[in-house]
């Protein structure tokens, strides 16, 4: 099992600096071009975490992870997760599961959800 931490740009495939990608290319991650690729082009992965901020993904890393077979999404604003399964991840993935936590509960609602979605056959 290999477990790969990078930031949405880093997996998208934006262009990095030379250090970087000497770091990725060790663990077997191909060096990134100059330009973003295509989803169809980056690795498939079979399981992506995705813990974005706020606004939710971004369209591009919404269409990397359109190609993942387990998505992970974790949210601290359930409408922005609402959002990014309705209006695309749902063309591609079946949400298996929700969880909520209430880490703080005395802070007026905020809470984080998990939803656990598999890609479809």
């Amino acid at each position: 099992c290999t477990v790969i931490r990078s930031s949405a740009e880093q997996f998208c495939g934006v262009p990095e600096e030379a250090e970087p990608q000497r770091k990725r290319q060790k663990v077997g991650i191909p060096a990134v071009e100059a330009a973003a690729r295509p989803a169809a082009d980056l690795p498939r992965y079979d399981v992506v975490l995705v813990d974005p901020p706020r606004a939710g993904l971004d369209a591009v890393t919404r269409g990397v992870v359109s190609a993942a077979r387990n998505l992970i999404y974790i949210s601290c604003n359930p409408q922005a997760l609402a959002r990014d399964i309705s209006e695309s991840l749902s063309k591609t993935h079946e949400v298996c599961s929700f969880a909520f936590f209430d880490h703080f509960p005395y802070t007026g609602g905020h809470a984080e959800v998990v939803a656990r979605l598999r890609l479809r056959a």
